[in-house]
């Protein structure tokens, strides 16, 4: 655009020197925003479609026009911009987010002030503004940068207001220089172009002024960057120092987790190898009590034994009635002499067993058994048990 304005022969030299920068920014982006176009142009898909796109640009220049130009570069700009807003939302890094934000509205202001140059410094080299669409767009760059400037400032306390650096072209305040080309701008841009009205040196003393003006925001833009860079390679380093933590922590609690599962599985089969062992032994257990009980019942009543298994105090009870038997065989030492021992062993079980079934049949007490004779205790009368065993036995045969 600047080319275009007719400031002179040697804008081209800086259009070429200009160009070679853009290619090699280019070369150097790590990635590439082609998935922004939301129109999925040819050009965008990748660096050196841009590039190519770009070549065949500036071979037709010198037929292009002031708008077509801006038309053009800011249809690229504007979507590098939004992946530059897009990266800061996408970005995993909160704690520097307020950097980055003032960087890319430092980039935008930049972006706007570069327009307003080129647009400007048009008005002065060619007595004004050749439409109105021409003034509004120099406007609205002109309040764009102010406006993504003022952000900047809000996001971090290294963008200082640009009059405090106290600029100078040739000896002269930058500031109040700008101010004063803003204005003339600002009341006769509406005005139709008078080819008379133009001024090549102030088309030239306005674009040196703005360049300082963009010399300072770039050395701000690279300040913001290296804060950017620092405070990231800060958090990098402690993520690494974290990610090396919790690499070792989950090292040991792995190794720990296995210990534990190791010893919980042996501790489970352990548990079950016991429970085995107990409920075996809780059978014999069982066994041994029943035989246990079984004698004891032989030995004393049965209601006693109980309350003795109670620790309960036993007393001397009274009955009105009791009865008391006893039994012998007759004969018994001449049968013994006679009989077998097996034979007599026979006897004898055969005898007692009938004489035990009955007696728990009616809850009789059998006090013992020797040899012969045996001893039976009852609170009340048994006249079946006493015909039982009013038998008299002489014979061996006739048993």
């Amino acid at each position: 655009m600047l080319y275009l304005s007719a400031l002179g022969p040697e804008t081209k030299s800086f259009l070429l020197q200009e160009y070679a920068i853009t290619d090699q920014f280019i070369e150097n982006l790590h990635v590439w925003p082609g998935n922004l176009d939301r129109y999925d142009r040819e050009e965008f898909r990748s660096k050196r479609q841009m590039i190519t796109h770009l070549g065949r640009h500036r071979q037709s220049l010198d037929g292009s026009t002031i708008d077509e130009e801006h038309i053009f570069y800011s249809s690229i700009i504007d979507i590098v911009v939004h992946w530059g807003y897009k990266t800061i939302n996408e970005s995993k890094f909160a704690t520097i987010w307020k950097s980055l934000v003032a960087f890319q509205k430092i980039t935008v202001a930049k972006e706007n002030i570069g327009v307003e140059r080129a647009f400007g410094t048009m008005f002065f080299a060619r007595g004004g503004f050749e439409t109105h669409t021409q003034y509004e767009i120099y406007n609205i760059n002109r309040f764009g940068f102010q406006e993504n400037y003022e952000s900047a400032r809000l996001y971090s306390p290294y963008v200082d207001y640009l009059e405090s650096y106290e600029l100078l072209t040739f000896g002269v305040n930058v500031s109040a220089t700008i101010k004063q080309f803003r204005f003339e701008i600002m009341a006769f841009g509406e005005e139709e172009r008078d080819p008379r009205k133009t001024d090549l040196q102030r088309a030239r003393w306005h674009y040196d002024n703005v360049t300082k003006y963009l010399d300072t925001l770039l050395d701000l833009q690279r300040t913001l960057g290296q804060i950017c860079m620092t405070n990231l390679t800060s958090l990098l380093e402690k993520s690494k120092t974290g990610v090396i933590i919790n690499s070792c922590l989950l090292v040991f609690v792995l190794l720990l987790c296995s210990f534990v599962v190791f010893s919980i599985e042996n501790l489970t089969s352990s548990i079950q190898r016991y429970a085995g062992i107990l409920v075996d032994r809780t059978k014999e257990l069982s066994v041994e009590k029943k035989r246990t009980d079984s004698l004891l019942y032989q030995m004393i009543p049965k209601p006693v034994a109980k309350k003795l298994k109670r620790n309960n105090s036993i007393n001397a009870e009274y009955f009105n009635s009791v009865t008391v038997f006893f039994s012998d065989i007759e004969g018994f030492s001449r049968i013994s002499l006679s009989l077998p021992p097996l034979r007599l062993v026979e006897l004898l079980n055969t005898l007692y067993g009938s004489i035990d079934s009955l007696v728990d049949q009616r809850n009789l007490y059998k006090v013992e058994t020797i040899n012969d004779s045996y001893m039976i205790v009852s609170g009340s009368e048994c006249p079946v048990l006493f015909w039982m065993m009013s038998v008299s036995i002489y014979k061996s045969d006739n048993i």
